[in-house]
């Protein structure tokens, strides 16, 4: 299973042995109808940047969500005794939901 794999420090560069550089398309959610982001001052940049801007509703509200491209670090773990050995060589890790289309979940190492 593919994972995307950061650092809870921000370490600029590769987080891990095996990860390597791809690019993916983040989905990033407004709590507001485009309507509404249109009238904010920071409306006009936000509907700027990122492509396929649309409604969704999430929890019976109206939000919007737009798809950005960034360049992320995955990693591919086949097995469980594949995510413990990552554990034992780098520390804590936390296993989180993904904000990428692509990539279902992020491997987030909290250890050294």
């Amino acid at each position: 299973m593919k994972f995307i794999v950061t650092r809870s420090d921000f370490r600029k560069g590769k987080p891990c042995e095996g990860a390597s550089s791809t690019e993916l398309t983040r989905m990033d959610y407004c709590t507001m109808p485009l309507d509404q982001i249109k009238e904010k001052e920071w409306g006009e940049k936000w509907l700027k940047e990122g492509v396929n801007h649309r409604e969704t509703t999430v929890r019976g509200k109206v939000w919007s969500v737009r798809e950005l491209k960034e360049l992320m670090w995955l990693i591919v773990i086949r097995d469980l005794d594949e995510l413990l050995k990552l554990r034992k060589k780098y520390g804590e890790i936390m296993i989180a939901e993904s904000e990428f289309k692509e990539v279902e979940a992020e491997i987030i190492i909290e250890g050294n």
